[in-house]
């Protein structure tokens, strides 16, 4: 999946805690840190505890640096277009936590079938809600104005709720909470269309793997005719091959890599693809030799055409349809 992951909630849901699992729930998360004249909380004195704000910045600042900008609680908060953009390029998934309904429109509207929207809800609220943050050595907001916030932050998803894909409720376990964002990442590989259905593939050039390829793309076809196989020589005009190369591995959702014939340059762009964290199909001819930085791997070997366009289906169905 390719797209901006969009969070919202009510005051304490536990938007922070939520962002700060993510470089363990999928490595292809990038989190979009916001510029905010808000001064840092004491529990987010130590580096790294508050992960998507950058502190005591001024107005002008932002609005001469963001392109998606709004005030919560007094304080602006602003959203750099181009740090979203970058992840986007690179095959990631930008997450970016954002307190206004009105600016999750506009992201919405820039970026539109490429957006992920979620919204968290405390399971707790009133002294309950302040217990839990306590133990948390969160900051201490008197009963009152925590309830304010969250009715105000209640009263705009009411108002929205049809623009968010999701919704998530937080008891503050842990598991249940991860469990049920990790199942909304699952659902949405596999419904996705906007990069699901592009598969690239790595392999020789040569006459001999010319059948091959085609068989690839019989295979998908057979699986799903939405699904798009190509590789860089399909490619029509002018422009540089290595970095066409490496530009639709970033964009692909699968990479089939074959490596029969062991070239070199293939076994870089498998690399590259291992780096950006692509989900890869490794394939070759039976009995062939594997080099050593990937005899570990998982590897379908094939005798003929018929024994490749089969296996191939079961790893389709395997990805779409887990």
């Amino acid at each position: 999946m390719n797209k901006l992951i969009i969070v919202a909630g009510a005051s304490g849901a536990g938007k922070s805690f939520l962002l700060q699992q993510m470089n363990e729930i999928d490595s292809n998360i990038v989190p979009i840190k916001k510029l905010s004249t808000r001064n840092p909380r004491p529990y987010e004195a130590k580096p790294g505890s508050e992960v998507d704000l950058i502190f005591n910045c001024t107005t002008d600042e932002i609005k001469r640096k963001c392109q998606y900008i709004y005030k919560y609680e007094k304080e602006t908060y602003g959203i750099r277009k181009s740090e979203i953009d970058s992840a986007l390029s690179h095959g990631k998934m930008p997450f970016v936590i954002v307190r206004d309904c009105q600016e999750i429109l506009e992201l919405k509207k820039d970026y539109e079938n490429k957006t992920l929207t979620l919204y968290l809800q405390s399971g707790f609220s009133g002294e309950d809600l302040a217990s839990v943050l306590a133990k948390q050595g969160r900051e201490e907001i008197d009963i009152k104005t925590r309830g304010t916030r969250s009715r105000n932050d209640y009263e705009q998803f009411r108002k929205y709720f049809h623009e968010f894909d999701y919704v998530l409720i937080n008891y503050f376990e842990e598991d249940p909470l991860i469990e049920h964002f990790k199942a909304i990442l699952k659902n949405e590989k596999v419904k996705d269309g906007t990069k699901h259905r592009d598969i690239f593939v790595l392999m020789s050039f040569s006459d001999e793997m010319k059948d091959i390829y085609q068989e690839i793309k019989i295979a998908a076809q057979l699986f799903d005719n939405k699904l798009h196989v190509h590789r860089i020589d399909d490619k029509k005009g002018s422009y540089t091959i290595s970095n066409e190369i490496l530009k639709n591995i970033r964009e692909a959702e699968i990479i089939i890599c074959d490596l029969t014939e062991e070239k070199p340059n293939v076994y870089y762009e498998l690399g590259y693809a291992t780096a950006t964290g692509k989900y890869i199909i490794l394939t070759a001819k039976a009995e062939t030799k594997l080099h050593f930085d990937v005899s570990g791997y998982r590897v379908v070997f094939y005798e003929n055409t018929t024994d490749l366009k089969e296996k191939l289906s079961f790893e389709f169905k395997h990805f779409y349809h887990p």
